[in-house]
Parts: C-alpha cells; sequence; structure tokens
C-alpha cells in the first residue's frame, strides 16, 4: 500500500508523509516514510502563482471565474441570486505618475484589504488587472440589499489611504450585475457589470450603478460611436467652425473662438456635447488636439495674410 497521512514528529509539529508498506511474510511487513514537507510548500507556492494575484494577494481572473462558475451552479440548482461587482478605482494613474509603482502596489494593497474587509466571508473579492477589481456576492435575496452594500464599499475606500507616510485619497466606480436577471452565464454577468461601470464613470465617478437593459441599448451605441471617432480624423470628418469675439464698444471683431464638430456621414453635423467627452474618455483627443491646433493656427495665419492684423484664437484644450 501506498498513501500520504500526516503524523506527529517528537517536536509535536504535523508534517506530510509519503507511506509505503510492503509485505514481508507472516506478519511482519516493511514501512517507508518520507517527509515531504518541502515538496507540499512547493506546490503551494505554485498554486498561489496560479490562482493568486502576486501584488493584493486576491484571488486572481482565473480563480475568480471557478469560483463564479460553481457559484452560478449553485444559484442555479437552489434558485438563488447572486450579484458580480466590476470596480475601477478612479485617477488610479495619478498616483502612479505622481508617487512611482511602488507606492501605487502599495495602495492597491490597503484598497484590497478594505474591500475584503467590507463583505461577507463568503464572499469574493479578486483583482483582475491594474486598478480593476471584481466581487462576487452570492445568496443575495433582495436587489434592494446591493444599495446598502454599495453605499458601504463607497464608505470604505472614502476615507484616506496612507501611502509612504503620505494620505492618499481615491474613489471607485462600480457597476453590478444580478443573476439571473443581467445573464445566467458568467460572461453575461461579467459584461453586464462592466457596462454598468462605464456608466458610473460617465455620472461623475465615485458611485455604483446597477445594470439596466437601457444600459445595454446605450453600450452598444457607445462602442459604435467610438469606432467611428477613431477613424474620422483619417477620414477628413473632423472640421472647425469659427465664432467671432466682438469688442462691444465698437463691434470690432478682435478674434475668434474654433470650436470643433463632426461630419459623421451618417447622422450630419455633431455638436462637441455629442462626442467631447468620448473623445476624452478614450484618448482619441490625443491626436484630435495636435489637429485642432494645427488647423485653427494655419487659419489665423490666412486671415492674417488677408489683413486681419492682431486677430486672436481662442482654442479649448482638453486636460
Amino acid at each position: 500500500w501506498r498513501g500520504e497521512v500526516t503524523a506527529r514528529r517528537h517536536d509535536g509539529v504535523h508534517v506530510p508523509l509519503d507511506v509505503v508498506v510492503a509485505p514481508l511474510g507472516g506478519e511482519r511487513v516493511a514501512l517507508a516514510l518520507r517527509d515531504i514537507s518541502e515538496q507540499r510548500q512547493a506546490e503551494e507556492g505554485l498554486r498561489a502563482l496560479v490562482y493568486r494575484d502576486p501584488i493584493t494577494g486576491l484571488p486572481n481572473r482565473r480563480l475568480f471565474e471557478d469560483r463564479l462558475a460553481i457559484a452560478l451552479a449553485q444559484a442555479h440548482r437552489y434558485r438563488h441570486r447572486l450579484a458580480v461587482i466590476f470596480l475601477d478605482l478612479d485617477r488610479f494613474k495619478q498616483v502612479n505618475d505622481t508617487l512611482g509603482h511602488a507606492a501605487g502596489d502599495a495602495l492597491l494593497k490597503a484598497v484590497s484589504d478594505r474591500l475584503t474587509e467590507s463583505v461577507r466571508d463568503g464572499d469574493t473579492v479578486a483583482r483582475l488587472a491594474g486598478d480593476e477589481f471584481t466581487l462576487l456576492l452570492p445568496g443575495i435575496h433582495y436587489a434592494e440589499d446591493l444599495a446598502a452594500i454599495s453605499r458601504k464599499l463607497v464608505e470604505a475606500l472614502c476615507q484616506p489611504f496612507s501611502v509612504d507616510g503620505r494620505d492618499v485619497r481615491v474613489t471607485a466606480s462600480g457597476g453590478i450585475s444580478l443573476y439571473p436577471e443581467d445573464g445566467e452565464e458568467a460572461e453575461a454577468l461579467l459584461r453586464s457589470a462592466d457596462t454598468a461601470m462605464y456608466r458610473a464613470k460617465e455620472r461623475g465617478r465615485d458611485n455604483f450603478q446597477l445594470f439596466s437593459a437601457a444600459m445595454a441599448e446605450k453600450a452598444l451605441e457607445r462602442r459604435a460611436l467610438e469606432e467611428s471617432l477613431r477613424r474620422a480624423l483619417d477620414r477628413e470628418e473632423m472640421t472647425l467652425h469659427y465664432q467671432p469675439c466682438l469688442e462691444l464698444a465698437t463691434g470690432r471683431v478682435v478674434g475668434m473662438e474654433a470650436l470643433l464638430r463632426w461630419r459623421r456621414p451618417e447622422l450630419g453635423l455633431l455638436e462637441p456635447k455629442d462626442f467631447i467627452a468620448l473623445a476624452d474618455f478614450t484618448g482619441v483627443m490625443l491626436s484630435v488636439g495636435p489637429w485642432v491646433l494645427e488647423t485653427a493656427c494655419r487659419q489665423a495665419r490666412d486671415w492674417q495674410r488677408r489683413g486681419s492684423r492682431g486677430l486672436r484664437i481662442m482654442i479649448n484644450l482638453s486636460t
């Protein structure tokens, strides 16, 4: 016979042993015992690398998805509800840029500790990547319970964190999806929670939003708009309009304000309110901004050559 047992050493410590028992004839047997403590520790270390986030010690995406699959099977069997929360730290990049990546890692660890303290023992807090966290909350009885949970998470994160002797404040935007209303499979629930999280960011950050069907429709429209926006410059769909600035005493034009417009083929001329925020959020403005500056300056130079000396151009810059 061969197997594994746990035995107590002479110093009282319990250790795992690999045991081989071989018959020698009659009532006699030979036992071979090997201490496999180091092997088990190495296996635990490898398991941690596979299933745990190295910075926070939280479950990683792989372990979270495993737990979500099990929780969904149980929820389906016993007709229970469960919630998935997709949480993203607001302006976390600023901490990395100003204090360094070591401080950013320390902040992530502190955030993970507070999140873990704010949920029940049976809940799961995981770090997916960067400043993105997910929470699995099985056994949710009423959708209204999520409002109290959201408030608790917001309150937990609103207190300052001590990082390298500095007080650092950080907020979070969160999206919540509910099984089975917002999806019956893991991918659908995560996608719904992600959509709700972006809605929270659009509403000013530092809040949590519950997923709705209207959000899904708006998310599809937003994705289509984003794809068109990324190609707008190459297609020469961006244009500048110029609004005169007058000196009231004389009625003389003393300057122009450059106003960005997007002439989208299928929708016509779009106002800034319809796309500027999206351009900022997606980073498209990083390429649009220089184009606006150069185009406006070329136009100003052209007017000056025609005799409009001293004409000023006002341009709104994205932060």
